[in-house]
């Protein structure tokens, strides 16, 4: 639950739009295997969600979008992608 709590506030309020995306990539990249997956490899996962925001948020809402991840790369992405929109759980937030 400490994990999360830092976040309730934006998930449990009303007035705010929220898209969740979890994305696992699988264990092949963990202890130095494979590369992990790249923002790129994901894209078509936000786009889709994108399409739902603009089809069934009310204007003018402000949305957040909570995304799990085991890969730093999609992260950073959504990061880059989102800007403050999107929120991770404390544990993997970027640096």
């Amino acid at each position: 639950m400490s994990l999360v709590r830092s976040l309730l506030p934006q998930l449990l309020d009303p007035t705010i739009f929220k898209i969740g995306l979890e994305i696992r990539t699988g264990d092949q990249h963990l202890g130095g295997g494979q590369k992990a997956k790249q923002f790129e490899d994901a894209f078509e996962w936000f786009h889709c969600a994108r399409i739902a925001e603009q089809h069934w948020k009310p204007r003018g809402q402000k949305s957040v979008w909570f995304l799990l991840t085991d890969s730093p790369d999609i992260r950073r992405g959504a990061k880059q992608y989102l800007g403050d929109q999107v929120v991770t759980m404390r544990g993997a937030l970027l640096a």
